[in-house]
């Protein structure tokens, strides 16, 4: 269906809320509050949300002009009308996303399900939330922040549950899916929170859902052993040369038949890819990674002897988060810091797999359009553009072409003294911070006042966007620039010509282009923008092609379309690149999306389950004890049978039956059934009360569960971290599949031995004057932090 189209479906629907706005503004404040009520009731009744839809906006529109003293516009009715229908709906900066998400929030908190908006940052999430909250209080509902702006706070399991009985909950995509992670995690009913998955608007969508889809949240737990070929490995790399001993293909890096014969010297191997030699293997995969697909001040940063990460889209420093699977150390040894510790993956979710839960899901962005297909075969969620309420006066100017970053930047720097030699305000958006403090120090030389914007200073982020539209105000940034901030414009910089964006280098698809060229024109505002690019921008020297390197001396302008044409295909092999690894990156989360629902329904089922019996624990004792039996082509001898008591029944033996009484598999197998069954016992008949019992036992099985889960989740990051079977000839992902099932088939039965192991084995020692139950309690809190 064309945009047209759906545009004239919603402007049906405005009619009808537009018709009903006279009535709604005569009611008294009483009259509207008492509509959220009567809205209530008549969905019990079986009325359905859809057609309660132009009520409910008439309703929520007359109480924003209430109490906000901001009456949606027309378009910004037609934006939450989309919203509703599960929709991403596109709207230019500036445009008032935030008052459209109101309305179908509010129609989608009269459900009484879960009502959740994630956002970008805390800030955004804060500053929004706090808005509106006197909007939805005014509606007798509750509107909760799921954030804070203070780091040291620790919201608890009872907090959270507080937030997320709320209404409505505003948040960012990290804390949600952090949050997700942490409620299947708990033990017991106290210390789970969330509500079932029911509507979700995703803010900045585009950047959720596309640039962040394959950043992977990862709980970690227990460090690993430490291992010592992170700085050896890195030693080797450093002395490879690129397309000699390796090739580099965006985030992909291989060795060539050349680097794996001097890997082999290097570590005295006859064969790297025997399959013996997987943990080599494993590291100096990522050391070639670290060299060949990482950039200092562009996707981390060094700072006080430590490595943190830059968010690739916001350009902001992503706190308390490292790469995966040892990706971490590999950096820190290529950056020569210390080694810190490779901890455990204990759970993780991906964006995509995070949202791809709600089954009422929506969007906002400024931009999308471009990306429409991928997002709609994804997520199933088709974009819709809305028109602007005022005509766009932004002059887009051509891209200008240069030989080289030199002339690039003198090009931009000479604009820039221009414009602000005039008094219009300048906003230069960058491809790196590296660039942008380049340009910082030219503007420095010159004299130019002029605010920096990046990873190392978002401190002042609030007050830089703020003032990045006055008169005279010069503002160098890298993508980090304010997204989800209006930078308005100060007193007679419209007669000026508006904001300038100029923009230096070729980003990694037209959509952030798009992005960056909105910061300036917003509700009909004048503004200019303007792109240089050069043939030494990063992704004309990835995927570029060879002709192109002959052409990098000199000075003068570029003109030859060809030449442009050649650069735009550069930049579109990037994007097919990036949507290729994020359907790389889903295809591969099928699987463990797979394997988690399993575990965490299997956890819920635990958790709601109000008695176990001996029987539950015996049957599952049983598969143990005939998968036992059956490793063996006859029986097993006196020490392999005393071997397995020990490590799976009890460590009181005792007396070993006469072995006449255990000549068939059948009596070895009542004998061991019997033994098990009195030891259960034994471990059960002290702990009184039926309910002490099952706490005890509860115990025991969730421990199990999480950490045989705590191991697969791990072994599944180190799965996808080595690469090495591509040389083999084998399909990558179909490997990948068979060896997710067949380690889930083995955490399985892990899981059934480590069950009966726990319980029959586990020692619960008495506290003296500590109730049994109370004593359940405090051992289950010591489990915990075992973790």
């Amino acid at each position: 269906m064309s945009n047209r189209t759906e545009l004239v479906k919603l402007k049906r629907t405005l009619g009808r809320i537009n018709a009903l706005a006279p009535e709604t503004a005569a009611l008294s404040d009483a009259a509207l509050q008492a509509k959220t009520g009567e809205f209530r009731a008549r969905l019990q009744k079986g009325e359905t949300p859809r057609a309660l839809l132009p009520e409910a906006y008439a309703v929520i529109r007359e109480a924003s002009r209430r109490i906000l003293g901001m009456y949606p516009y027309d378009v910004q009715v037609m934006g939450a009308i989309a919203l509703f229908a599960g929709n991403i709906a596109e709207m230019k900066t500036g445009e008032g996303k935030t008052l459209v998400a109101s309305m179908p929030l509010y129609l989608s908190a009269l459900t009484g399900n879960s009502t959740i908006l994630v956002t970008m940052n805390n800030y955004l999430a804060i500053r929004d939330g706090e808005l509106f909250q006197k909007l939805f209080a005014f509606l007798g509902m509750r509107l909760a922040i799921g954030v804070t702006d203070n780091p040291k706070e620790q919201l608890t399991a009872a907090k959270k549950r507080n937030i997320y009985a709320a209404d409505v909950v505003y948040t960012t995509h990290a804390a949600l899916g952090f949050d997700y992670l942490m409620e299947n995690l708990a033990a017991s009913r106290e210390e789970k929170f969330l509500r079932p998955f029911y509507y979700c608007i995703i803010d900045e969508a585009d950047a959720v859902l596309l640039d962040s889809a394959t950043t992977p949240l990862v709980i970690s737990g227990a460090p690993k052993v430490q291992s010592n070929l992170y700085e050896i490995a890195d030693y080797l790399v450093s002395a490879l040369e690129k397309d000699v001993d390796f090739e580099a293909e965006d985030k992909n890096v291989w060795l060539t038949p050349a680097g794996v014969r001097k890997a082999e010297q290097f570590f005295y191997l006859d064969h790297l890819y025997d399959g013996t030699h997987s943990d080599v293997v494993r590291h100096i995969c990522l050391a070639l990674r670290a060299h060949a697909s990482f950039t200092r001040d562009k996707d981390y940063i060094v700072q006080d002897g430590s490595i943190s990460l830059i968010d690739a889209l916001s350009g902001r420093i992503l706190a308390n988060t490292k790469l995966r699977a040892g990706q971490h150390q590999a950096l820190e040894a290529k950056e020569h810091l210390k080694i810190t510790m490779e901890n455990r993956s204990m759970a993780t979710v991906t964006y995509q797999s995070l949202l791809r839960m709600f089954p009422h899901l929506a969007g906002m962005t400024g931009s999308g359009i471009e990306d429409a297909a991928e997002l709609e075969s994804t997520y199933g969620l088709k974009v819709v553009r809305i028109p602007t309420r005022k005509k766009i006066r932004r002059v887009d100017l051509p891209d200008r072409y240069f030989p080289n970053i030199r002339a690039q930047i003198l090009a931009a720097f000479q604009d820039t003294v221009q414009l602000h030699e005039k008094g219009q305000p300048v906003l230069i958006v960058t491809s790196s911070i590296a660039m942008s403090q380049v340009f910082s120090d030219m503007l420095l030389e010159r004299g130019i006042p002029h605010s920096v914007l990046n990873a190392y200073n978002t401190a002042r982020e609030a007050q830089i966007i703020q003032e990045a539209g006055h008169r005279g105000a010069v503002t160098v940034a890298t993508s980090i620039a304010g997204r989800g901030t209006d930078i308005r414009l100060g007193e007679g910089v419209a007669a000026l010509g508006g904001l300038a964006v100029l923009g230096i280098g070729r980003m990694d698809s037209k959509r952030m282009e798009v992005q960056a060229r909105g910061r300036s024109g917003r509700q009909g505002d004048p503004g200019m923008s303007q792109f240089y690019i050069s043939l030494d921008d990063d992704i004309v020297l990835q995927y570029g092609k060879e002709t192109l390197k002959a052409l990098r001396g000199g000075s003068a302008e570029l003109h030859s379309r060809k030449i442009k044409r050649q650069i735009q295909e550069a930049q579109a092999y990037r994007e097919d690149q990036s949507r290729a690894a994020r359907a790389a990156t889903f295809q591969y989360g099928e699987n463990i999306l797979a394997q988690r629902r399993v575990v965490y329904e299997s956890r819920d089922a635990i958790i709601r389950t109000e008695e176990f019996s001996e029987e539950d624990i015996l049957a599952l004792q049983k598969k143990v004890i005939d998968r036992f039996l059956d490793s063996f082509q006859d029986l097993p001898d006196q020490s392999q049978l005393t071997r397995f008591i020990l490590d799976h029944i009890t460590y009181d033996l005792g007396e070993f039956p006469d072995t006449y009484l255990l000549i068939t598999r059948q009596k070895m197998r009542d004998y061991l059934l019997t033994l098990s069954r009195s030891c259960l016992h034994k471990k059960l008949d002290p702990i009184p009360g039926k309910k002490g019992q099952t706490a005890y036992l509860r115990t025991m099985i969730i421990r199990s569960i999480d950490r045989c889960w705590i191991e697969e989740v791990d072994y599944m990051q180190l799965l996808l971290a080595i690469n090495g079977r591509q040389y083999a000839q084998r399909n990558t992902r179909y490997e990948y599949r068979r060896e997710a099932y067949a380690s889930f088939q083995t955490m399985r039965r892990h899981i059934e031995e480590a069950i009966c192991r726990n319980v029959l084995l586990g020692d619960l020692q008495p506290l003296p004057g500590i109730s049994p139950m109370r004593q359940i309690l405090i051992w289950r809190c010591y489990l915990g932090r075992q973790k």
